[in-house]
């Protein structure tokens, strides 16, 4: 059984709200028979402005399972497009709208349990609220929650979020840290750098909060899950050991090398290159790999189970990074 644990969905029942105009800064667009999220875009706190047309892919589980029957997937883990995080909004309104997401999702999941598994979004700028909606999706049986690298600018180490990190660890709840609003996007705009370069970059200096503040310490039980082959963390961090040992700023949280966490955590597999995939294994070990696809973005790797084919690993490593560690990670069976 082959798990993509980096799979997005729009579910229809918010597709409703953002038609009724409820969501500030996102409308429907509707054009030669397709809609289209348009996504304002919110400053330096939100979102990037960017329209996504809602192809079947995004709201038809029927093509979404017959893409996965063609590309060899069995299990997608259903997670929101980033904008629908909604940092940039009022808490109370991003936690109403994080619940019609989280129901959406959840009922995909339950209309085809055998193909599909539930990931839950919460409104992180207010904890309280976070950690109610995470307790609320636990309660419904989901088992990992999505989140930005940043909350509407505020860093993940930032100590309003305490609270939350420690419910998810207690509760066993997979964190999956997902670029979101990339530092530096008013020098990305040309080029698609924006996602090539920007979205890599970002989630570095998240997962480097997450270490340089002492997260990682605290928790040594919360399992995160790093996008996109944890970006330009991997290759990067002998760059931060080094940070780590001339400046004392990296040590005053009860951090240690950024290299000692590397095996803390888990990457999907979506680098774009099999030797840069490889040098990801190298480092961390294929236990803390994990299928992923970004469906149905066109950046995606949406043949992901080749590309771990083409691995030069064994039969054992193949067989943990297309299922058994994400099995692992969501207890799931079979």
């Amino acid at each position: 059984m082959t798990i993509d644990f980096h799979a997005h969905v729009v579910p229809a029942p918010y597709v409703d709200v953002v038609r009724r105009g409820d969501v500030p800064g996102v409308l429907l667009e509707s054009a030669g028979g397709t809609e289209t999220l348009r996504i304002d875009g919110g400053g330096e706190a939100g979102p990037v402005a960017q329209r996504i047309p809602l192809t079947a892919a995004y709201l038809e589980p029927a093509a979404r399972v017959a893409a996965m029957d063609e590309a060899g997937v069995d299990v997608q883990v259903l997670s929101a497009v980033q904008f629908m995080y909604h940092y940039w909004l009022e808490a109370d309104l991003a936690a109403a709208l994080a619940r019609v997401a989280n129901d959406g999702i959840v009922a995909l999941a339950r209309d085809q349990p055998a193909r599909f598994v539930a990931m839950a979004t919460v409104p992180l700028q207010d904890a309280t609220l976070a950690v109610a909606e995470l307790e609320r999706g636990h309660a419904a049986g989901v088992r990992s929650v999505e989140i930005g690298t940043h909350v509407a600018g505020g860093p993940l180490d930032a100590p309003a979020l305490a609270a939350f990190w420690a419910r998810a660890e207690a509760l066993g709840t997979v964190v999956f840290v997902h670029p979101y609003a990339p530092l530096g996007r008013d020098r990305l705009g040309s080029y698609y750098l924006r996602n090539t370069l920007g979205n890599p970059f970002e989630t570095a200096v998240a997962a480097s909060r997450l270490i340089f503040g002492g997260v990682l310490e605290r928790h040594p039980r919360l399992r995160f899950v790093l996008a996109h082959g944890g970006g330009a963390l991997p290759s990067l961090v002998g760059r931060l050991n080094a940070g780590f040992v001339v400046d004392a700023s990296c040590r005053e949280r009860g951090a240690r090398r950024p290299s000692a966490y590397l095996g803390q955590l888990w990457y999907d597999t979506i680098t774009h290159d099999v030797p840069a995939l490889e040098y990801l294994i190298s480092r961390v070990g294929a236990s803390r790999v994990v299928l992923g696809s970004d469906y149905p973005f066109e950046i995606g790797d949406l043949d992901p189970v080749r590309t771990v084919e083409k691995l030069d690993v064994d039969a054992a490593a193949r067989e943990a990074i297309l299922h058994g560690n994400a099995a692992g990670l969501l207890g799931l069976a079979g």
